[in-house]
């Protein structure tokens, strides 16, 4: 009897029973929960910086355009302004009336169509880029919004710094940059996707408020800021600050920021399947004409079941949403330049 309870009796007490599987769990859940708070840390920093960067290009960008039309319109050569390129120059001892219906007709032209030509290239690449980024991962679609957000960056300033070299319209041409990476429609895409992909769907809900508020902080800090140094400084400098934050954002997202696609193990067909299979085959051989459509039909359906989800009702109803939530953003440089008309407030004004 006592040999049995002694083989019965466990070697270590109640409070010293050690599963061994416990501290490798506990190691991946703290893995897990670094890898979340490092990719929640580094999206919502990315959204300050960038809507920040956002606020600070709008108002400069319209004032310097003006300068621009105003100066080719009263026959001022641009590359003669004493200001450094910093706004309108002087016919005599005053400065020209820029609020001229003609001068306001074409800065309204060239801001609405740039708009609207930086908006197109995303409406063309958001759904390939989308089946990269689940192909491939979150990371080289990111890389591919940096250079494109670059790049367009350059081309916009560097036709507004030499007038004299360009006219106002060749601005349009920066939207082509957008084709790479898919501009502004897909870096929020892939954002969310990216806060998707590492929060529980429980969180999900409460991660997407909290980055609509981190949006919401740089427009709160950066639009009064913006105009302070437009006051002080002129609007190049936090035109050239926009571009500095932008680069920020973007490069250290991508710098900091692990890759969070997760490709899922692909699942082995049953030996007893293949057999099955290589006899169908073997039975019914095929010519190459025919195999090449064989698998044209078949990537044909699969290709278009990708599409499936989007005839939903309810993602509908939200792309509905986001479409007149972007007009909505978009008739913010109108207003701008209405009030500055309607009431001859400077930019800097009208700004806050």
């Amino acid at each position: 009897m006592t040999n049995a309870s002694n083989e019965e009796t466990p070697l270590l007490g109640d409070g010293q029973r050690v599963d061994p599987g416990d501290a490798s769990v506990l190691d991946d859940d703290a893995v897990c929960a670094a890898h979340r708070r490092r990719v929640i840390v580094v999206t919502f920093a990315m959204i300050i910086l960038v809507d920040f960067a956002a606020f600070f290009s709008d108002a400069p960008q319209t004032k310097i355009l003006e300068g621009v039309i105003c100066n080719r319109y009263y026959g001022i050569n641009n590359s003669t302004r004493g200001d450094g390129h910093a706004g309108i120059s002087l016919i005599g001892d005053a400065a020209p009336d820029c609020t001229a219906g003609p001068v306001q007709a074409e800065l309204a032209t060239i801001n609405q169509m740039l708009n609207t030509f930086t908006q197109l290239p995303g409406f063309f690449v958001a759904i390939p880029l989308g089946i990269a980024a689940d192909r491939y991962g979150r990371r080289p679609v990111l890389f591919l919004t940096f250079i494109g957000a670059l790049i367009q960056d350059f081309i916009a300033k560097a036709i507004l710094w030499r007038p004299d070299l360009f006219t106002p319209r060749l601005i349009w041409l920066s939207s082509l940059a957008s084709f790479v990476g898919g501009g502004s429609t897909v870096a929020t895409a892939i954002v969310f996707l990216v806060v998707a992909d590492v929060a529980a769907p429980q969180q999900r809900a409460q991660l997407f408020f909290t980055m609509t508020a981190c949006e919401r902080i740089g427009e709160i800090v950066g639009t009064p800021l913006c105009t302070l140094l437009m006051y002080n400084f002129g609007p190049w400098v936090p035109y050239i600050l926009s571009a500095v934050l932008t680069t920020l954002g973007l490069a250290g997202n991508y710098i900091f920021m692990p890759e969070t696609l997760q490709h899922k193990p692909v699942t082995s067909v049953p030996a007893g399947e293949e057999e099955h299979e290589t006899v169908v085959e073997a039975e019914t051989p095929l010519s190459n004409e025919s195999n090449e459509q064989a698998q044209l039909t078949a990537k044909v359906p699969s290709f278009i079941s990708k599409f499936r989800p989007l005839l939903k009702r309810n993602v509908i109803a939200v792309v509905i949403a986001f479409f007149v939530s972007s007009l909505g953003r978009q008739s913010s440089s109108f207003f701008l330049q209405y009030i500055h008309q309607r009431f001859g407030w400077s930019y800097e004004k009208v700004s806050p």
